[in-house]
């Protein structure tokens, strides 16, 4: 006790050590549970950029590029993915510390130095509770294990806080405006991470109106700004110098003036109003796109699945229980009594990286994803308060028990134990599952299975961000499939990135010069149109002679044509640029190389192409010959001997809404692998490929949640024999709570007809019948259950219910007497056996 008595004597060492274990322990967590590869979204892209010092979408992130770069030098690891990913928690980590010395620093606004250790405690205490609670929610952990910006930049927001109020410490000293011109720089460097880090100023510019009005008049401060903000800003150099060595990624081209503009300006998503709502401002942008999020962090966070696939419940319980919430309403209270300018301040920044941020975004509905990483400033801010809410719990135990040491000491212990279990253990336990991302490589796996689907020198069209940024991330940083041209169809409306295209190599096969590329725009078309390409002979003899297909190969010398039509697809006046660039690329390809578009992009983007586009089990192929939907070789070859399928099998691994949605993909090609053979007469080898779709995709951890899909797969398995697989697709299939009455009905039959099990069939009549008693197909069913069973008995008992309201029946009669004379009979046969 002597020895911990004068360890605390020792200035702000409880402070240090506070702070340390908050930064040692977060981030040991963040790196038990980091992503070891490239994960969805803007991962890939931010990590390749980083590897080649490439230009990332706008508004850029040269900080982030240039720290990314030095990571993805530096050996500790053999994955460079990994390297990279390492920065977010070590920013996280930062972020951490620094939001327990924040807290602790605003309870010594009203409380002063703590001049024993109960006060340190106490202190120490509520800054852990705050700072670690903060460290597990749910946005902040899932942005501190990847390649994102975000947690970068949330580093920044705090340590710009921070030196505010360090400041605030030492304003009245000569020197002190060093700490406000560091605070510049750094929101000038803060910049080239993301924008998200400049809402903090309003906070900063409240905290130093409360402190000293006059700091706004002195001229020092006024002459560095500019010189700071123009030191700090030109770390956007490296965006124009590296824009003009031409790097593998070079969004928006921004090596000139106009260029650069454009991209800093984000010209590229458009523009928008925030006075004309996009969506409902209460119930969708509010609700559903801030509180929502709010409550997953500090009240619990719901498991119901909505129609859009995402998490249906504003508020729930689950998990959390409302404990932090409810501390951190305390919080709020309780530093608004003892200190109000410093609370008013924290509201400040509440707001503006909250409902104001609701305002400003201006989200439409529906979002591609969820959208909670944008808030993590505000779930910071309110951090901020569940460390001061803990301090007024402790606080006021101490008062109570202050007459005596004993029950002091073991109270204040106890409550202090409590806090830290309710709320940064209980969120840490809670949310380790979804957040632990240490054997997940299903978006490697699936890039890399996308790119395997194309053949040799292929060009590819992909849709979003994640067929897209992972692919460039395996092209570019792991050099596998270079030979494949991606061009994603949301950048192929901008002529920068067509004219990257046509020059980069591999050169993308476009026709149009380039002057007529620059300031291209969408064509007029007006109503649908019919386009012809001629196809050389030896080309669709190739295609045509398959066994499968029954057209026969035309006679050398004659013209054949594919013919398909193209609708307007903008306004019903005109078609896009990209629909107009697909379909100069397949006419100046002529043919040449394979083209290709992901599974996951969708017919109306595909200008009319359907029945010419063969399923190559996770791609589109563009081929001349019309309605050959699959290949089932080429299918088979990939998904039973090419693919990659880790973790996906692994109990431990948690799938997110996107990776359990992507996994529909793999099932799909399975399935039309399985009915393509089948239909071909190739039903041996059926088994075969939904074997390998339950091994790689067991149902037990990813169920299929179409029920007709399961009832393929059941059927399937009886075609080819295998019962047992039969019997637990069927099961599965009638376990479905939303399955049509007549479905169950005819499933019932199924376990009589193929399994003998009248026990399953009976089970499954019942439940319908107890809840239609009085529905004659149910009726009807049972009866005939009960005569293939010869139950007689309870047959009878059915039909005798059954005539009680309907007692004219004369079928049901008829039907009675057959049960009861067979009844009789059967007791005859017994007796006379006896």
């Amino acid at each position: 006790m002597e020895k911990l008595k004068k360890l605390f004597k020792e200035e702000n060492i409880e402070h240090k050590i506070g702070a340390g274990f908050s930064f040692i322990f977060s981030l040991i967590i963040y790196l038990i549970s980091i992503a070891p590869t490239v994960s969805f979204w803007d991962c890939g892209e931010f990590i390749s950029c980083s590897k080649t010092l490439s230009v990332p979408h706008p508004p850029g992130a040269p900080v982030f590029i240039l720290v990314g770069r030095i990571f993805s030098m530096v050996p500790f690891v053999k994955s460079i993915a990994l390297r990279v990913n390492v920065i977010s928690p070590l920013c996280s980590a930062v972020a951490v510390m620094i939001l327990y010395l924040v807290i602790v620093r605003l309870i010594k606004e009203w409380t002063g130095n703590p001049e024993n250790i109960k006060d340190k405690i106490c202190i120490s205490i509520s800054g852990i509770v705050g700072a670690m609670g903060f460290a597990f929610t749910d946005s902040f952990w899932f942005n501190a294990v990847e390649s994102e910006v975000y947690a970068m930049s949330l580093m920044f927001t705090a340590l710009v806080l921070y030196f505010a109020l360090y400041w605030m410490d030492n304003y009245k000293k000569f020197h002190s405006v060093k700490y406000l011109l560091l605070i510049i720089y750094l929101l000038g460097l803060a910049f080239g991470i993301h924008l998200l880090s400049l809402l903090v100023i309003p906070t900063i510019l409240i905290l130093m109106y409360f402190t000293e009005k006059e700091i706004f008049l002195r001229k020092e401060v006024w002459i560095f700004i500019p010189i700071l903000i123009i030191v700090a800003f030109s770390i956007y150099a490296l965006i124009v110098i590296r824009s003009s060595q031409n790097p593998p990624l070079d969004m928006n081209n921004p090596e000139n003036w106009d260029n650069l503009k454009y991209y800093l300006k984000r010209e590229q998503y458009g523009q928008w109003s925030i006075i004309q709502r996009r969506a409902p401002f209460w119930t969708y942008q509010i609700k559903k796109m801030f509180l929502r999020y709010f409550g997953w962090q500090f009240i619990g966070k719901g498991t119901t699945l909505g129609p859009d696939g995402y998490i249906a419940e504003n508020f729930s319980l689950n998990g959390l229980h409302g404990l932090p919430f409810i501390i951190g309403i305390l919080g709020l209270i309780y530093h608004s009594l003892k200190d109000w300018k410093r609370s008013f301040s924290i509201f400040v920044l509440f707001i503006m990286t909250g409902i104001a941020l609701v305002v400003y975004l201006n989200q439409t509905d529906p979002q591609p994803r969820e959208r909670d990483y944008v808030y993590v400033g505000c779930f910071f801010a309110f951090s901020i308060w569940i460390g001061i809410g803990a301090y007024m719990i402790l606080n006021y135990v101490t008062n109570y028990f202050k007459n005596n040491k004993y029950k002091l000491i073991g109270y204040l212990s106890f409550t202090s134990v409590v806090l830290i279990l309710i709320v940064p253990v209980n969120e840490l336990h809670f949310n380790f599952h979804t957040h632990d991302r240490s054997g997940k490589y299903i978006p490697w796996d699936y890039s890399y299975n996308i790119l395997e689907s194309c053949e040799k020198n292929a060009v590819l069209f992909t849709n979003g961000d994640n067929d897209t940024y992972p692919l460039w991330y395996l092209q570019i940083v792991e050099g596998i499939r270079t030979d494949v041209s991606i061009v994603n169809l949301s950048l192929l409306n901008t002529d920068w990135y067509i004219l990257q295209l046509k020059h980069k190599e591999p050169k993308v096969p476009i026709s149009l010069p380039d002057d007529q590329i620059k300031g291209i725009l969408p064509m007029l078309w007006e109503k649908k149109r019919n386009v012809t390409f001629e196809i050389p002979y030896e080309l669709i003899k190739n295609y045509m002679k398959d066994k499968w297909n029954k057209i026969k190969p035309p006679e050398k010398g004659n013209i054949l044509k594919m013919n398909f039509e193209i609708g307007p697809t903008l306004a019903n006046k005109a078609i896009r640029v990209q629909d107009r660039m697909v379909l100069d690329i397949l006419y100046a390809n002529q043919w040449r190389r394979p083209l290709y578009f992901t599974i996951t992009t969708p017919f109306n983007n595909m200008i009319g192409l359907k029945e010419y586009l063969r399923m190559d089990a996770m791609a589109w192929k563009i081929i001349p010959s019309k309605n050959y939907k699959l290949d089932p070789d080429i299918s088979k070859r990939l998904l039973l001997k090419k693919y990659k399928y880790r973790g996906i099998n692994d109990p431990k691994v948690y799938l997110d809404h996107q990776s359990e949605r992507l996994l529909g993909n793999y099932i799909n090609a399975f399935m039309n692998l399985a009915l393509t053979l089948y239909n071909q007469g190739r039903k041996k080898e059926v088994p075969e490929v939904l074997n390998k779709m339950e091994e790689v995709i067991p149902q037990e951890l990813h169920p299929i949640k179409k029920p007709q899909v399961v009832l393929q797969i059941a059927k399937l398995y009886l075609i080819s024999g295998d019962k047992k697989k039969f019997e637990k697709y069927l099961d599965t299939y009638v376990s479905f709570p939303s399955l049509p009455r007549k479905a169950l009905l005819e499933s019932s039959m199924d376990y009589v007809r193929f399994l003998k099990n009248y026990d399953k069939a009976e089970k499954i009549l019942l439940k319908i019948y107890n809840q239609n008693p009085f529905k004659s197909d149910v009726v009807s069913y049972l009866i005939n259950l009960y005569t293939l069973k010869k139950d007689y008995k309870k047959g009878i008992e059915i039909l005798d219910k059954w005539l009680m309201q309907r007692p004219n029946d004369k079928g049901a009669k008829k039907k009675r007497e057959e049960l009861l004379k067979a009844l009789e009979k059967s007791s005859s046969d017994t007796t006379n056996k006896k």
